[in-house]
This record gives structure tokens, sequence and C-alpha cells, in this order.
């Protein structure tokens, strides 16, 4: 029997992988002919497990490869959508051998080590895991590693990387030793005309605009979006989820009340040194340039507005918003949540704290601003006393009103 289990076990692992790589390729020449079952097929049940559901690419071609290969066998088959690279893919894998399947398969590399464990917990049950690379070590009478061809295409992909590599080297970008491999990862979209240095990753997700330019030692993490034409220099790293070059916050107001757009044809300019924190978003300029200077860091979720440039070595805390226009001078230091008004100039130096309001230029910066709007610090906290007096100070006032009243009732 255990044979006979074998020979349907390796039948059903060629069709999926056959059919799955059958549907990746669109080729009908490519399906292996299939030999007949020997045992019964009406004895068996299969379980499979999917990371994602038929959104996935992935997942969708083993889906159907699973679907056509059970119902060519005539087996009963359980599909399982959505079951995550942890705890849950063992309890999944436990639950199908429990309902009486005869094999489990998983098709994610993430699933391997829970696929593992369920192996180990149900001796008779059959285990299949695609892509991983632990079956040989593990020594599991019941596990098995199905390693599909999918990665032939990681393979051309890598050839493809190293004729362009040379196709730059030919063409004097650079020379063959100043040549070194970065990173790109999945459903990263690098635009036509970008030039990239060396030492670049860009990690899932990422889109990078056409005509882009890019220094060495750049790093965007997942989700980061550089618009078309700008500029980034050596040594920057941007977060998840930064916006470099989404047009300016630009509307012409018309006589019947509506708005009319203006177009934002200007680029972003990130200079040397630049880090950038998560969902911050810099716009790009109407005209000219919207510029990060060098050595700049910015906290998450600040919004730079089309045309303005934060200066050399200054550092800004989260939340903050400059209008467009706006310069901020070298080396300032910037608390949470200040906001700029447009069209104005901040001095190098100024030190400004959270929450505050600037609604005009500063000049000196020997203090430190604070309020909404912002004054000198000291003026400020003289301020904020008052300010806390104010409920004993109106009461005193109206003691005063009162008095006075009465004595000019007296003076009639």
């Amino acid at each position: 029997m255990e044979e006979k289990m074998r020979k349907f076990f390796a039948l059903m692992m060629i069709l999926i992988l056959t059919l799955s790589l059958a549907a990746c390729g669109k080729k009908e020449e490519d399906v292996t002919p299939t030999p007949e079952p020997e045992p019964d097929p009406a004895k068996f049940k299969v379980g499979f497990i999917f990371l994602h559901d038929e959104n996935s690419t992935y997942d969708l071609n083993f889906i159907n490869a699973a679907k056509a290969a059970c119902e060519e066998l005539g087996v009963d088959y359980v599909l399982r959508t959505n079951v995550p690279e942890s705890e849950k893919c063992y309890e999944t894998a436990a639950e199908l051998a429990d309902s009486g399947c005869s094999v489990v398969f998983a098709d994610s590399f993430g699933h391997e080590d829970f696929m593992i464990s369920a192996a180990k917990e149900f001796p008779d049950v059959w285990f299949c895991h695609a892509t991983g690379t632990k079956a040989h070590t593990e020594k599991l009478s019941n596990y098995f590693n199905a390693v599909a061809s999918i990665y032939e295409g990681r393979y051309l992909a890598g050839i493809a990387a190293g004729m362009k590599l040379n196709e730059m080297i030919e063409a004097g970008e650079f020379k063959a030793e100043e040549a070194k491999i970065g990173y790109i990862g999945a459903f990263t979209y690098i635009g036509k005309g970008v030039k990239i240095g060396k030492n670049f990753k860009a990690y899932p997700q990422v889109y990078v605009g056409k005509n882009v330019k890019i220094g060495d030692n750049v790093t965007l993490y997942p989700g980061v979006k550089i618009y078309s034409d700008c500029v980034l220099g050596n040594n920057i790293t941007l977060h998840s989820g930064v916006v470099v070059g989404g047009d300016g916050f630009g509307f012409a107001p018309e006589k019947d009340g509506t708005y009319t757009k203006i177009p934002q044809i200007g680029n972003v300019i990130i200079e040397d040194n630049v880090e950038v924190g998560a969902n911050t978003t810099v716009d790009r300029a109407t005209m000219g340039s919207t510029v990060i200077h060098k050595g700049a860091k910015l906290d998450n979720l600040i919004q730079v507005a089309h045309n303005c440039h934060v200066g050399s070595n200054t550092v800004m805390a989260a939340q903050c918003g400059i209008a467009g226009s706006t310069k901020i001078g070298a080396n300032c230091m910037i608390g949470g949540q200040v906001g700029f008004a447009g069209h104005i100039t901040v001095a190098d130096g100024a030190k400004i704290g959270a929450q505050s309001g600037i609604d005009a230029a500063i000049t000196d910066t020997s203090t430190y601003y604070l309020g909404a709007p912002a004054i000198p610090l000291k003026s400020f906290y003289k301020s904020h006393i008052i300010f806390k007096k104010l409920p004993d100070l109106d009461r005193q006032v109206y003691e005063l009103q009162k008095q006075i009243k009465e004595l000019q009732e007296k003076l009639k």
C-alpha cells in the first residue's frame, strides 16, 4: 500500500507542478504526459494551504493546478487560502490532517517549519511543501519538498540585469570595477531613462519614475515612490511610504468659485546624506526645484510643499508642515508638529519648539522660539504666566468695574 501511495503522491505532485508552470507560461506543449494512477482515488483526500487567495498570481497558479490535478485524478480536496506564515499554518495543517486528508500541501516558503511540526505530529499523513529546503535534513518519512521551476524566472531576471550592467559599462557610464550588486525587491518598478549609482537597494513595491537620477548608496524601503525627473544624491535613506515629487498644491480660483489646477513642472532634489522618515511627502516645485539640502534629517509624517528648501543639517521632528516656497536655513532644530506659513524665511541655526506656528520670517537665531504664533522663549514664558492668571484677572476686573459703578452711583 505504501508503494502505491508513493506512486499516487508522485503523480499528483507532477500534475500540480506541471499545471502551475503551464499556467505561468501558457504553453500547452509543456504539460507532462500523465500515467494512470494505480490506487483507488476514492480513498484519498488532499488538503491545500495557500499563503494568499486568487488575487495573488503566484497562489492562483497553484490553486488552479491543485483543482485540475485533483479533478483529473478523481480525488476529494480542500482548499485553505490566506494562511499566514505563522502558527496559523500549523493549525490549518493539523485541522486538515484531523479531517481525513491523506496529503497536505503548502505553497509558501515561510510555511515550511510549521509543516514540519505537523508532519511530526501526524506520521500517517504525507506533507509536501513547495520551494522548501529542509526535507533532506529533517529525514522524515512523511515530509517532502517540491521545488518547481519558478526560480527560472529569477535566473532570467538576473541575466537581464547583468546584460544591462554590461551595456552601461560599455557606454562608459562607469567602470567595471565600480559595478557593485545592489538589491531590487519584488514588484518594484524602474522607469525609462533612470540612472542609478552603486549599492542601490529598493525593497518591494518601490516605484521610480522616468528620468530619475539616483546616486550611490541609496536605500528605498518598501512602498517608496519617486516621481519622474527627481534627483537623489549619495548616501540617502527613504523609509516606507515616502513620496518624492508628487504635485504641489497649486490651484487658481476662478470667478465661478471653481479651481483650475496649476501645472507643477518642476522637480525635487535631495542632496547627499539625507534621511527621510516613513510617510513623509516632498512635493515637486511649480517651476524650479524643491530642495532638501545635504545632511538634513526629516522624521515621519512631514509635509514639504512645492518650492520649499530645507537647509543643510537641519533636523525636523514628526508631523511638521511647511507651506509653499518657505526657505528653512541650515542647522535648524525643529520640534514636532510645527507649522510654517508660506513664502517666509527661517535663518540658519533657528530653534523652534513643538507645536509652534511660524507666521513670519525668523531672523534672530540667538533665542528659542515657541508658541502659536511663535515668539522668543522668554516672552512666551512671561506670556504663559499671564495667561494662567487670566481667570483671576478677569474676576478682579469684574470686581473693580462693580466698585466703580457703585462709586458713580454715590456721586450722583
